[in-house]
This record gives structure tokens, sequence and C-alpha cells, in this order.
């Protein structure tokens, strides 16, 4: 979830920039990179006024956090505490938006009132939304982020993101509710391009990206609705030549 400001302090450039170098020589998906990664992330903002900061008054509930992995291809699941906001905040065409807090597994800390804690969870408006479309869509974000990654193999000259998404299903309340999780990430959010073939001509990045991977999966798919702030990327589309995999 991408929530606008104008902030330089939150510039896309300047904290992909500031990432890659906190990583050097560690890929930042990797265990270290992502420790190195984390650890700089909660040093930054150890000091930071959390705007969020009345959540830590919300009562704290015990849930199932859900991942995707792509490399095995399965999903695998561990306990996680949050605090989330009865009242969506926003809302796109099919889901609605809730502010939470979730504590880190990373750090050693109960301490809620932290920046880093921030995420969004999304949830359909159909109470009766299908479980299943809740871990197709993850599926298909993680396999997107797949494509990112090869991208940034090719060595283009600006590399891209697409933001990790998991679910939280609250397990103690009675209908067991499922959200989409992502981390809260400040930017003005664009829409690049789209399922039907609008395409914002402002950036090339996004388009090439989408590009690679229509050349680089033999024609076979093609991730397309890229949006997100600079190029780090939330809610794509992957097209598939039989139209099956993805619904």
């Amino acid at each position: 979830m991408v929530v606008p400001t104008t902030s330089p302090k939150n510039n896309f450039k300047q904290w992909y920039q500031r990432r890659v170098a906190i990583t050097a020589g560690e890929s930042p998906n990797s265990p270290i990179g992502r420790w190195k990664l984390f650890s700089a992330i909660a040093h930054e903002t150890a000091h930071e006024k959390d705007k969020w900061e009345y959540l830590c008054d919300l009562p704290t509930e015990r849930g199932t956090r859900w991942r995707y992995d792509m490399k095995k291809k399965i999903f695998f699941s561990d306990e996680v505490q949050v605090k989330i906001e009865k009242k969506p905040f926003a809302h796109g065409a099919m889901r609605e938006c809730f502010r939470m807090k979730k504590l880190s597994h990373f750090a050693d800390t109960t301490d809620w009132n932290v920046p880093f804690a921030n995420v969004v969870a999304k949830r359909y408006f159909k109470d009766d939304e299908d479980r299943k479309t809740y871990f197709d869509d993850v599926k298909l974000q993680m396999d997107a982020k797949y494509w990112a990654e090869e991208y940034n193999r090719a060595e283009p000259p600006k590399k891209i993101d697409i933001m990790q998404m998991m679910i939280v299903e609250l397990s103690e309340r009675e209908d067991k509710p499922l959200f989409h999780v992502e981390s809260l990430i400040e930017g003005d959010y664009i829409k690049y391009n789209s399922n039907s073939g609008y395409v914002e001509t402002c950036r090339n990045t996004p388009q090439a990206f989408s590009h690679f991977t229509f050349e680089a999966s033999g024609h076979q798919c093609i991730v397309v609705d890229v949006q997100g702030v600079g190029d780090l990327y939330t809610d794509p589309q992957i097209h598939t030549y039989d139209g099956l995999e993805y619904g």
C-alpha cells in the first residue's frame, strides 16, 4: 500500500540508493541482506515520530501469517501479533484498507511504537470471498517479483522491485478473516500501464519491464498493471498465453 506524499525524505530514488548501499555485497533478498537492510531501517527510524502511534492502544491479536516460497511453490506459516483498526481508511475498486501494526520477527523487541511496524492490511469487500482468492493473489504477486529479479539480473539502467505481500489470518476471531498485508511505503503513486493497453509515457522502465517478461518467458506471459512509487511496484497482474494459471 502506498501513501502519497511529496516529502523529499521519502523520495524513492534516495530510498532505493540507500537500500543498495546498505546491502552491498549481499542480495537484498538473502537472509544476510534482509538482516542488514532491516537493521539499517530500524536504526534510521528509531527516533522518527510514529504517525500511527495511536494504534499502540488497540488490543493485540494473534494470528497466522502465510507467505509464499517462489522456488518451492508452497505456502508456509508462522504466528504473528498485530494491532488493527476496526474501520478502513481507504479503499480501491475491490478491497478496503486498514491501518495495522505488526511485530517484527527480526527485532528482539515488543515495542509497537516504531514506524517500521506499520503495515497496510487489505480485505475484499465481499465477506464471503473465496479463501483461495487471497492465496492466488499472493502467488501472482510473488511470481511477478520473481520476474523483477530476473529483470534486474539483466543489469538494466534502473533496477526495480515488487513489494513483498503476505496473508494474515486473524485466527482468534470467530470468522477468521484474511487480509493481504504489505509494508507501508510513502511516496507519489503512479499507474504505469494497465490490463487493457493503457500506457503512461512519463517513464520507460515500467514498460521495459513488461516487455522483458514477455520476451524472457518465450511469449508465454507478460506482467502488466504495473504501478507503484518510483520503481517499487505493487498489485501487478500477469497475463498468460493460455489464460489459465492466474484466472
